[in-house]
């Protein structure tokens, strides 16, 4: 019995996203309060500490608000919630990894709708 390619294509999927979220959790638990300390003056980032606590919920969102600041800095220029300077002296290669994974998030939210569209279609 051979399994169609759909089946193997939603596997890949799976183990993507388990990757992502393992990866998401490791900086949740080893890299966030650097990464606090970096953006200390930016709102976006404190005032979702303040909200969300330390559970793993909490500190995974909070990973995922320092990924908004740093992709997105001009995002609200009017607004003070990002500082531009802090966000500027963020240290690249730890740039690179939490908004890499946040991109690799989005492109697995894609491949699930690909997934879901090309197993309807059999």
């Amino acid at each position: 019995m051979t399994l169609p390619a759909s089946f193997w294509l939603s596997v890949g999927v799976m183990l993507w996203i388990i990757v992502n979220m393992l990866v998401v959790t490791t900086l949740a638990y080893w890299k966030l309060d650097r990464m606090e300390k970096l953006l200390d003056k930016c709102s976006l980032v404190m005032d979702s500490k303040a909200g969300w606590g330390e559970g793993l919920m909490g500190r995974t969102r909070r990973v995922s608000m320092v990924a908004a600041a740093l992709s997105r800095p001009l995002l609200h220029p009017r607004c003070s919630v990002i500082d531009l300077e802090q966000v500027h002296q963020f240290p690249k290669g730890l740039k690179r990894v939490v908004v890499g994974i946040h991109i690799s998030i989005l492109l697995s939210c894609l491949a699930i709708v690909v997934v879901h569209f090309s197993i309807g279609s059999e």
